[in-house]
């Protein structure tokens, strides 16, 4: 299995840090107003470092391992840490069946074929993991089989860490395309 950029996993690290102890700053202000507590910059910056700190190792740590853990499961190079998540599987599978297929599936039940563009896109709902993923699957017919293009991102624009759910949309998809072993003809 390929690793990770050390520069991708602390681009994530420091994202979620400053984005979730931001959050908690602007959270604490009305709660301190409130009390008739006196802010002090070295209580918001301890707060903000204390809090921002502690969270981001704790959940972006559990975000990493499950990424780590649904490669290894699925013998798969895992290439990005972040929740956007995409993969070439070259398939003898006709796009219809495989839309077909997908809408049998409660989670990709959404999907709509565009022929003529050649793409089979669909939105998710809301599960413990995500507030909802867009799927977007391109593919190209290659002699007497299609590449497909598998991308898999949140939809809020702002979800930085998603637990794997996102990867595990796009294996899931690749064993519709390659039953027999995922990961066995993709990049």
């Amino acid at each position: 299995m390929e690793k990770i950029k050390l520069r991708n996993i602390l681009s994530i690290y420091l994202k979620f840090f400053f984005l979730v102890g931001s959050v908690y700053i602007l959270w604490t202000i009305p709660r301190n107003l409130n009390t008739e507590r006196e802010i002090t910059l070295t209580d918001s910056l301890t707060s903000f470092l204390i809090f921002g700190l502690g969270m981001s190792l704790i959940l972006v740590t559990y975000h990493l391992y499950s990424l780590k853990d649904l490669a290894r499961i699925n013998a798969i190079e895992l290439k990005e840490p972040g929740p956007h998540q995409q993969r070439h599987v070259c398939s003898s599978m006709a796009p219809s069946i495989l839309h077909e297929r997908l809408k049998q599936m409660p989670d990709f039940a959404k999907a709509a074929h565009h022929s003529e563009i050649n793409k089979i896109n669909f939105k998710t709902g809301f599960n413990g993991k995500s507030w909802g993923d867009q799927i977007e699957i391109n593919y190209q017919k290659k002699q007497d089989h299609y590449i497909y293009h598998i991308s898999s991102k949140p939809r809020f624009f702002f979800t930085m860490i998603d637990f794997g759910q996102n990867l595990d949309n796009v294996i899931k998809i690749e064993k519709i395309l390659n039953p027999i072993k995922p990961g066995a003809i993709s990049n």
